[in-house]
Order: structure tokens, then sequence, then C-alpha cells
């Protein structure tokens, strides 16, 4: 049986720094880091994950709960969150569904993990902290209702009323809008800004459907709209733009898109389209530190990171 001391032996350092890599200590030297690694990929080396979490109280373990698994964005801020980490990561879908999102957030609780990683549906803060207890959370790219919990968000309101501004200077007035939900935080600050550059030039929302964060909804979305004479319309979010370009794909008419996001987009399609980038590396590797900070000080203040590109 391959022990700590072997890899030690084979990685030429300590036993007592062998057991603070394996603890997740961050301050270990990166040259002895990777010597480490090596050691333990040759000799086949595996953690008693269950006598450490014994010893030090921790799991080494982080529960996400995402809108959905097939969400582009939210998969691609995980990448990089876990890229930042040493925690082994628990990813949970809802589906869409705030319900589900409770009995995600239950069943991750129930593992004894270190910490939370929430997208979250729902403006329900109090719900949330009554489920999660003591353990650490925080929020990324939406807000709930009381500021109980540390998050990384990016200023929909500003980035939406600039872009829609652009727009507007390039000459389209007759735009509609694809809606989000009213029960997350940032269709709403969204809608402000879209509302927001309209007002400043004097112009009406030619036509506004709500829908769902999904790809369904975008294209039923985008079907109401082709009915109409918009001749532009601001889609609210990643999935949706994905389904607002299939519903134009199928059609003859074409008017011009703003989306929320647009990651992967199929950019050879011949349609005329703008989108408002996130951060994605920021919100990353903002979230991935500001846990760790709040699992090592749970006295610390609430901090609300707002990323500003």
């Amino acid at each position: 049986m391959i022990t700590i001391k072997d890899v030690a032996k084979e990685a030429g350092v300590g036993v007592g720094t062998v057991s603070r890599y394996i603890n997740g200590d961050s301050s270990i030297k990166n040259k002895n880091r990777m010597l480490i690694e090596y050691a333990i990929k040759k000799l086949g080396y595996e953690v008693n994950s269950i006598a450490r979490s014994m010893k030090t109280q921790k799991t080494m373990t982080i529960g996400v709960v995402v809108h959905s698994l097939t969400n582009m964005f939210s998969m691609k801020v995980i990448e990089d969150i876990v890229s930042k980490f040493g925690y082994s990561i628990l990813i949970a879908g809802c589906g869409g569904n705030e319900e589900v999102q409770y009995k995600k957030l239950t069943e991750l609780k129930k593992k004894m993990i270190d910490g939370f990683i929430l997208l979250p549906l729902g403006q329900n803060a109090q719900r949330v902290k009554d489920i999660v207890g003591d353990t650490s959370c925080i929020l990324v790219d939406r807000l709930l209702d009381e500021n109980i919990f540390d998050s990384v968000t990016v200023d929909n309101e500003v980035m939406v009323y600039e872009k829609m501004c652009e727009i507007i200077k390039f000459g389209l007035k007759r735009i509609g809008i694809i809606e989000g939900p009213d029960n997350i935080s940032n269709a709403v600050e969204r809608k402000r800004g879209f509302y927001k550059a309209l007002l400043k030039y004097g112009l009406e929302c030619a036509v506004s459907v709500k829908e769902d964060y999904s790809v369904n909804g975008g294209f039923e979305g985008m079907k109401k709209i082709l009915d109409t004479d918009a001749d532009a319309v601001f889609v609210s979010n990643n999935d949706q733009v994905v389904g607002a370009l299939k519903a134009m794909n199928i059609s003859e008419k074409n008017i011009f898109i703003v989306g929320f996001d647009g990651i992967d987009m199929p950019w050879l399609l011949d349609i005329p389209c703008s989108f408002i980038p996130q951060p994605i590396e920021e919100i990353g590797k903002n979230a991935a530190k500001l846990l760790l900070e709040r699992i090592s000080n749970q006295d610390m203040k609430i901090k609300n990171i707002v990323i500003r590109e």
C-alpha cells in the first residue's frame, strides 16, 4: 500500500509538505506542488478523503447549483471557477425550476460540503439560508431579495443601456425585447437598461414578449417578434439567443438581434447580430477567490463584487 511517506520520498520533500498539500494548503511553493502531484500520479497514491475530513473537518468539496447543465454561460463560469480550486466540485442543475433548486441545495448540504456556489432562481434569500445554514455560500450572476450572501455579478443595466444606445445611434428605431423571468434579478436589470436607452432617445418599445431563460423560450419569443414590424430585438440571455437565432434561420425575414452573452454562437449564419459579452474569466476568478475567503473567515463582512467592463 502506497503511503504519504512514499509520496514524500518520491517527490523529495518532507512528509509535512505532502500532508499540507493534501489538506489544501495554498501556500506550498509551486515547484513542490508539481513534484508532489507528479509523485502521486506515478505511485498511484489515493487520498483517504474520509480520514482527512475527520481530521480537518473539511471534505474539500464545493457544491454548485446552476439553472441548467446545458446553459453555456453557467458551464463556462463553473469551468473557470473549478480551475481555481484545489477542491472537488459537485454540480447540480435544477432545470429552471425554483423548487428543484431548493431540493438540490438540500441534497448537497447532506454531503457535508465546505461551500456553495449558487446561480439562483427566485428571490427568496431566507429560504436559501435556511437550507445552507452556516455553510459558506456565494451567489454568481444573480442576486436574492436580501443582502445576506456574498456575490459576484456584472452591471447588467449599464451594459445593456450602453449597447442599446449604440444600436439606436446606428439607425434602428423599431426595437422589441424578449424579456426574461421577473423572478431572476439580472432579467429585471437587463430590462431596465433596455427601457432606459429607449427613453433617452424618445422611443417606444416596438413589441415586448416574456419568456423563460431557455432555448425554447427564445425560439417562441422570436416567432412572435417576427410577426411584427420590429427591425431589431434585444434578447435577454444566452439560451434565448440560441433559440432566437434558430427561429430566424428558418424564417424568410431578418431583423437585427442584440443578444446578452452570445457564447459559442453559430457565427456563419447570415443573420445581422451584435452581442453583449460577459467577462466570464473575471466572474470565475472572483467567485473562486471570494468563496475561499468566506470558507476561511466566516466572520468577514458581506462582499458584493460588481464587475464592470
